[in-house]
């Protein structure tokens, strides 16, 4: 790891993304644009992972893979260094934003498959898959991006409402991880009712349910084992609605093109070029009334991690353009949490004889929820105590770190040792309808993270599979 963040020129802040800030510049080694993106939330210790997964995602070479460089550094951060592309990410295509075909949407996810499925036969797991990692150039070509982004966080923006239960739990990630959050990506962009025209109704559903339901599964073992088996079962699932060539990028230039306009105000000094120095991204923030390029798409502001890869245009008219009106928000998903649902808990993987594999938990939940904007907080009365969850993108996750009690096993009496213990919870809706949850599934996770003293047996840990249908 030996370029400095000080090497770069030309630097302007174009966005803030899911970990930091992201910048375009230009290297004067060897001429070319590049994306430089901050990865505040890693910790020094995972600089030379992080530099390895550069390293190894920089020898994939892939139409629908953007090239990555190696990292650079500066006194408080490690930033990606990575091809600067011209267009949008997927979050920015959908509607409200870009009023995109299923066939196109489909088309976008089928080329950021072919990349991940390169990326999965080269022995490279990207960890982060989502609508915000698929960029979209002009001329239609998806790509996707970040793939050294990883270790981030699911709670990072944009993530966890992609995330994989292992991801959430802190276990390592497989390319089963990444077909996760390609199946969560799949149902939002196919199968959310929002987003439902009429191309994509009935048949579509029918046909593309069972497929989204295999890569969403809990167990990875349950899961497509790569990307290359999800694109193949998607590929006969869109067939049957759509026909031999069912994928489609025809006008997708044109729209990322559109949404990717950008435009520098009059009487706004252009930067002069310049190495952002060893102080350079604290100086370059403190201006970035000077540095920062107005963009014209109100939403593409609101995003981010979307660098909106254009250049100001030289024949634009001189004036200030007019955004346009923010859309409204999508409504949290999660606000339809309400009522009385029957949980069921079945234990997956087990260390501990009390509770084996195969063993059953059934309770009655009464659910509860209120919104503040995106974030909605529901009350759950479990019928053992109430327990609080909240989600801001539809999502239920929570990590507790606690204590226990060691006990003699051959007495059954405390120690009065204790031990620290960690708990993980994610859950997210699987059916609905219009005002009220139906299905929501997910899986959870107790472990011992530390041995008793004189402890030979295993330590504590326990999954299970969550399941709650809601009770007419």
């Amino acid at each position: 790891m030996d370029i400095d963040i000080s090497h770069f020129a030309q630097a302007n802040q174009v966005s803030g993304g899911r970990y930091g800030s992201i910048w375009k510049a230009h290297d004067p080694a060897n001429g070319r644009d590049v994306a430089l993106k901050q990865l505040a939330l890693a910790r020094p210790e995972q600089y030379p992972r992080i530099v390895a997964e550069a390293e190894s995602a920089g020898r994939l070479r892939h139409p629908n893979i953007v090239d990555t460089y190696p990292p650079a550094t500066d006194e408080r951060s490690i930033w990606l260094v990575e091809e600067w592309i011209d267009g949008a990410s997927l979050a920015v295509l959908r509607p409200p934003q870009a009023q995109l075909t299923v066939p196109q949407r489909l088309g976008v996810l089928r080329g950021a498959l072919e990349g991940l499925a390169y990326a999965h036969r080269n022995g490279i797991v990207h960890g982060s898959v989502s609508s915000r990692t698929i960029l979209i150039e002009e001329d239609g070509t998806p790509k996707l991006v970040e793939f050294a982004a990883w270790p981030g966080h699911p709670d990072a923006a944009g993530i966890g409402a992609y995330a994989s239960p292992e991801a959430f739990a802190g276990e390592d990630l497989t390319p089963a991880s990444d077909v996760y959050s390609v199946g969560a990506l799949l149902s939002e962009i196919a199968l959310d009712p929002a987003a439902a025209e009429p191309t994509a109704s009935g048949s579509l559903a029918e046909d593309l349910q069972p497929v989204v339901d295999r890569a969403m599964a809990i167990e990875p073992s349950e899961r497509q084992p790569d990307a290359q088996a999800l694109l193949n079962d998607l590929d006969r699932a869109a067939r049957r609605s759509f026909g031999p060539v069912w994928w489609t990028t025809e006008g997708l230039g044109a729209a990322v093109g559109s949404t990717a306009a950008v435009s520098v105000p009059p009487n706004r000094p252009q930067p002069a070029p310049r190495g952002l120095g060893r102080q350079g991204v604290v100086g370059i923030v403190a201006s970035i009334a000077v540095l920062v390029v107005a963009v014209v798409s109100a939403v593409a502001l609101t995003r981010d991690d979307d660098p909106l890869r254009a250049e100001p245009s030289t024949s634009a008219p001189r004036t200030t353009p007019t955004p346009p009106p923010t859309p409204t928000p999508k409504p949290n998903p999660a606000r339809n949490f309400q009522g009385v649902y029957r949980y069921v808990a079945v234990v997956t993987k087990s260390t501990s004889a009390a509770e084996p594999v195969g063993s059953q938990q059934t309770r009655t939940w009464s659910a509860k929820t209120n919104c503040q904007g995106s974030t909605c907080t529901t009350t759950v009365d479990t019928g053992s105590g109430k327990e609080t969850l909240t989600s801001t993108d539809g999502v239920w996750s929570s990590q507790v770190k606690g204590t226990g009690q060691c006990i003699n096993l051959n007495t059954q009496k405390p120690t009065g040792q204790q031990t620290p213990n960690l708990f993980t919870r994610s859950l997210q809706p699987t059916k609905a309808r219009a005002d009220q949850i139906l299905t929501i599934t997910g899986t959870d996770r107790f472990r011992q993270t530390k041995k008793c003293r004189t402890q030979e047996v295993a330590n504590y840990d326990v999954t299970r599979k969550i399941t709650l249908t809601y009770q007419d």
